[in-house]
């Protein structure tokens, strides 16, 4: 009996940890997307999660922790919809092709979240936090492209993708769909961004494309 109650309790202190530590990265993410990290402080973050700034430093180090946090949380929501939506058993052609339709639906609802990467992409922000938390963000972000890698490998492996560098197909790539993301800000045009960056890209490096 006693130790059922202890079980209990156990799962309800972690539940309400998860729940005030989603509060917390919920707020930040509303305010470094409209003020940028620098303009943030941890005062409005706690009063934006309704916590005090010493429970919010119960959970996170420094500002910069939740950051990076918060950074993250949205790679890893990318990634595990790139995984659930790419079925390995595919042609590399129809791989690529989910891998874009994901990556603009996915932004598109979340189009907060887009714009706080999006800083991070111009190497201002990465710049300014320390070695450890850069490495974080870039092995969460690294899931994201491995995807991608594997992709690119299969294609050219089969013969369906010409013999270009993967990395320079990644990069390619990543800077075709962010330019028309931020050159069309609410994502009005969804399909027409979909249907010109697989016209664009796709076909551009398949061999007789």
């Amino acid at each position: 009996m006693s130790r059922n109650l202890t079980t209990k309790s156990s799962k309800r202190r972690e539940k309400e940890r998860q729940r005030r530590i989603r509060a917390i990265i919920k707020a930040a993410l509303e305010l470094f997307s409209e003020k940028g990290f620098e303009n943030t402080t941890t005062d409005e973050i706690a009063d934006a999660a309704r916590l005090s700034k010493g429970l919010l430093y119960f959970y996170f180090d420094s500002k910069e922790d939740i950051f990076v946090s918060v950074l993250r949380d949205g790679m890893s929501k990318l990634s595990e919809r790139l995984r659930k939506n790419i079925d390995p058993d595919d042609p590399p052609e129809k791989q690529l092709i989910s891998f874009i339709e994901t990556e603009y639906d996915f932004y598109a609802k979340n189009i907060k979240f887009f714009k706080l990467l999006n800083s991070i992409y111009s190497g201002y922000v990465l710049g300014k936090i320390s070695p450890e938390n850069r490495d974080k963000f870039v092995s969460t972000h690294y899931q994201e492209m491995e995807i991608l890698q594997e992709i690119f490998e299969k294609g050219k492996q089969e013969g369906t993708f010409k013999d270009i560098d993967t990395e320079d197909l990644i990069f390619s790539l990543a800077g075709l769909m962010h330019g028309l993301l931020i050159m069309k800000p609410g994502i009005k045009d969804l399909e027409k961004l979909k249907n010109l960056t697989i016209e664009i890209f796709l076909y551009g490096i398949k061999r007789g494309g």
